[in-house]
């Protein structure tokens, strides 16, 4: 397992970044270079946030092109998504470090010549990130589950590998489901991060070969970019469902304000806009739990001290 993997062992691997300075400094300075991950979370967790940041932060100086794979989304969507968090793919693929191939295929036969174009697309444009959205998808249209396996193994496993293009692939889970697929996904991957649609977002580090780990479960945010928020300064879960507790008792009440306005001003303006409303997890909620994190524990102390 990963925190059995010796220090010495994990720093002689060579690493690629995430996109995520955090993340990277959690998984000892990248995922392993080559590796084949597996992404997976329910609808809404950030999975292609995280993914096309991974591809991003490789392609934007030119060092590492980058190619992703959809089987989804079509590509002016992708962009325009891309360009709300900053990301401007259009001008990277137009500098030749970007590459977008549409997959709209159904059939098995398809599916055949797409991973020959995968394998083309890789050698001719020299990629080093390769992401594919989804394998959830590939498997549907070749068939079944064992069809799925033997390419994830042996197309994206071992020839990309060989090939040292670090892949990255996106695996959906059913709304309110924890399993990922049929277990063999995970097997196969030389890493699995599961995004969960939680309170707040938590990633857990299922597995990551080579890779000494401190930690297997973290809080992030995908408001600007994926965004994990370092163990070391984590909400206690617990303390933080309080202060919702806290919000619905006592609302914008003076009360409230007087008890915590000194130490966080900006709680009651994050509160009084709507919070309840944002699920846990809209945009104007994240960018303040993500800027103000340390002004949050000290808030979220006090609360705790009251109890």
């Amino acid at each position: 397992m990963g925190e059995d993997f010796g220090a010495e062992q994990t720093a002689a691997i060579e690493r690629v970044s995430t996109g995520s300075f955090e993340l990277d400094s959690i998984l000892s300075g990248g995922l392993p270079r080559g590796s084949l991950i597996l992404i997976s979370g329910n609808p809404g967790t950030g999975k292609t946030t995280l993914t096309s940041g991974f591809l991003y932060a490789g392609a934007k100086d030119g060092s590492e092109n980058g190619i992703y794979v959809s089987f989804c989304e079509g590509k002016k969507s992708f962009y325009e998504n891309q360009m709300t968090l900053g990301l401007d793919f259009a001008k990277l693929e137009k500098e030749g470090h970007f590459r977008f191939m549409e997959m709209f295929t159904t059939t098995k036969e398809g599916m055949g010549a797409i991973t020959g174009d995968i394998l083309r697309g890789i050698k001719e444009f020299g990629a080093k990130r390769l992401v594919v959205d989804s394998y959830t998808v590939m498997t549907q249209a070749l068939g079944g589950v064992y069809e799925g396996r033997q390419v994830l193994h042996t197309i994206l496993g071992k020839i990309v590998r060989t090939m040292g293009c670090t892949t990255l692939v996106i695996g959906e889970q059913p709304t309110g489901e924890t399993r990922i697929g049929d277990g063999a996904e995970e097997f196969v991957a030389d890493g699995v991060l599961n995004l969960k649609l939680s309170i707040p977002r938590e990633l857990e580090i299922r597995k990551m070969r080579g890779t000494r780990l401190t930690t297997r479960n973290m809080i992030y945010t995908i408001d600007h970019g994926f965004q994990v928020l370092r163990t070391d300064h984590q909400v206690d879960r617990v303390n933080f469902i309080v202060l919702h507790q806290h919000r619905r008792l006592f609302g914008g009440s003076e009360f409230f304000i007087k008890r915590l306005g000194l130490v966080l001003p900006e709680l009651h303006l994050w509160w009084s806009v709507g919070y309840e409303q944002q699920h846990f997890g809209g945009p104007f909620s994240e960018r303040l739990f993500a800027g103000h994190f340390n002004r949050f524990q000290a808030a979220l102390r006090l609360i705790a001290a009251a109890h």
